[in-house]
């Protein structure tokens, strides 16, 4: 199982039960997001979820290995003190 397909779990058993869990963001979310893409993630555009998703793919290291583009951008983030390495 996908780390997608469990957040998707843990987001119906909440609903389920009534929580209001906050949303867990995963890599695949995280990525979409970076790119852009934040429909295909199922969040609504702002600066806050993109500093969110940014600081996960620092955090997880996967930044480093997508394209060159992710990482640069990465470290111009981590230069200008919005996140941390």
């Amino acid at each position: 199982m996908t780390s997608y397909e469990i957040a998707e779990i843990e987001n119906q058993i909440a609903g389920f039960h009534g929580l209001d869990k906050p949303r867990k963001m995963n890599i695949f979310e995280a990525t979409m997001i970076a790119e852009g893409n934040f429909e295909i993630a199922g969040y609504e555009p702002d600066e806050a979820t993109s500093i969110e998703a940014w600081q996960l793919l620092i955090d997880t290291g996967v930044v480093w290995q997508l394209q060159g583009s992710f990482g640069r951008m990465a470290v111009s983030l981590i230069e200008a003190g919005v996140c941390t390495r």
